[in-house]
């Protein structure tokens, strides 16, 4: 089951970037895990499932539904696999994910709605990591049509664009906010001045520099499954570089 990049990170908003399988805090990539794993979908298995909901006082439990899905440490998901929670835990799960889900919706309408800001920077990167094309050609276009219309353009693909709480701590710490940073970052993109580096260090892993009043800033983000996640951001005498 594919999920939107928009709920992808309304789910592990909603979850409070807690992991759904050790309860601990999510800091960078995660996974989405199906708590009753897909496998038990498969053709063969549909008595072992209806059992297994049975006993779970689910009956007819849609496992592809957003009520069997939670945000989880990649290593937590790897090493879970398609094994099965003791019922008694899996239940608790269950109702974890449930109790979560309406602000998972309120959260990616909110996060829908808030994609104007992030456009040209999503256009940016989705381009440049597929191999498309250059900077300089996406530059070319997002100036005029911004400059017509007053709003970057619609982006090519449907990337979301999310921070991870350490990022967000850390701009609260220094007096930044997420907004004034999205803004740097969109009018760096429409100018020109945005640079954006993929860290051999790390997979998935970019840095992206631009400038807040005139000095220069870096931020880290990961780009996996259409969420391009901030990590870590600031100042280029702090962050090094």
């Amino acid at each position: 089951m594919a999920i939107a990049p928009t709920y992808r990170l309304a789910i592990v908003e909603a979850h409070e970037w807690k992991c759904i399988t050790c309860r601990g805090l999510i800091t960078v990539e995660f996974d989405l895990d199906h708590l009753i794993p897909e496998e038990m979908g498969k053709p063969g298995r549909e008595g072992e499932l209806a059992k297994l909901c049975a006993d779970l006082e689910r009956p007819g439990f849609d496992i592809q539904s957003l009520q069997n899905i939670g945000p989880a440490h990649k290593k937590c998901n790897n090493e879970k696999g398609s094994s099965i929670l003791p019922e008694p835990l899996l239940a608790i799960r269950l109702d974890i994910i449930e109790k979560k889900l309406l602000e998972v919706h309120r959260l990616a309408a909110k996060i829908r709605k808030s994609q104007d800001v992030e456009r040209s920077l999503l256009t940016l990167v989705a381009a440049i990591a597929a191999g498309d094309t250059s900077p300089e050609a996406i530059v070319a276009r997002l100036t005029p049509a911004a400059s017509q219309t007053g709003h970057a353009p619609t982006p090519v693909l449907g990337f979301a664009l999310g921070w991870s709480p350490s990022a967000q701590n850390a701009l609260r710490a220094r007096g930044s906010s997420v907004p004034k940073i999205e803004l740097a970052l969109t009018v760096a993109a429409q100018n020109g001045r945005m640079h954006l580096i993929r860290e051999s260090s790390a997979p998935n892993t970019w840095m992206l520099r631009f400038t807040v009043n005139k000095e220069p800033w870096r931020a880290y983000a990961t780009l996996d499954d259409g969420l391009l996640l901030i990590t870590k951001v600031a100042p280029k005498r702090e962050a090094g570089g």
